[in-house]
């Protein structure tokens, strides 16, 4: 019988856009998404949305758009097909052609965003994040990695879409909920990036 790993221990490496990925049992308190790229050249805008489902048209609790003609950072949410009032972060510390790490932290009150290492941003909980039920990503960037780090909502991991049922034994079906927000490592050399750091990988 093959393992199933837990939800939010499935890192993607170098995934093609638009990227999806499900979030069984919503967001909680302690967790964490973790998303690595790099800005294309020329790029206008991308977007990272914590949403209801993948479907266009979903509610979104929470949406990071980067607009790099305006220089700045935009979050917001919608619900039933209207965007909220926009959070404009200025300046943000983004540029075409670089490289970033965005880490966005649950907490009881919003989310905490980090960029590269800094915090950068929060925004309030507008819609419940329980009610997140997947991470996408698209738009002018090269996505390296992301992944929804953490657990502990009540989904089991057979909820996981596509996957064999093979179900290991988890306490009550929860997930490990990281006691402290992630920390940013760079690693040096040609294979830059942040995430040898999460999984003890050189």
């Amino acid at each position: 019988m093959a393992f199933v790993p837990a939800p939010g221990y499935l890192p993607a490496y170098n995934p093609p856009l638009p990227y999806v990925a499900p979030v069984p049992g919503g967001l909680h308190p302690g967790m964490a998404i973790y998303v690595q790229g790099v800005v294309a050249h020329h790029a206008k805008s991308f977007r990272v949305n914590l949403a209801s489902g993948p479907e266009e048209g979903a509610d979104v609790a929470l949406h990071v758009n980067p607009r790099f003609s305006g220089g700045v950072l935009v979050l917001n949410s919608r619900r039933g097909k209207h965007w909220g009032d926009e959070q404009r972060q200025d300046p943000q510390p983004l540029h075409p052609g670089g490289p970033f790490e965005l880490v966005i932290n649950v907490t009881p009150h919003g989310y905490r965003l980090l960029v590269n290492g800094s915090h950068y941003a929060e925004f309030p909980h507008r819609l419940p994040p329980e009610t997140v039920g997947a991470v996408t990503v698209d738009g002018d960037l090269e996505l390296h990695s992301a992944s929804v780090l953490g657990g502990g909502g009540p989904c089991a991991p057979q909820c996981v879409p596509d996957m064999p049922q093979a179900i290991p034994s988890y306490p009550n079906f929860n997930l490990p909920v990281m006691g402290q927000p992630p920390t940013f490592h760079p690693v040096s050399g040609a294979a830059g990036g942040g995430l040898g750091s999460f999984w003890g990988a050189g």
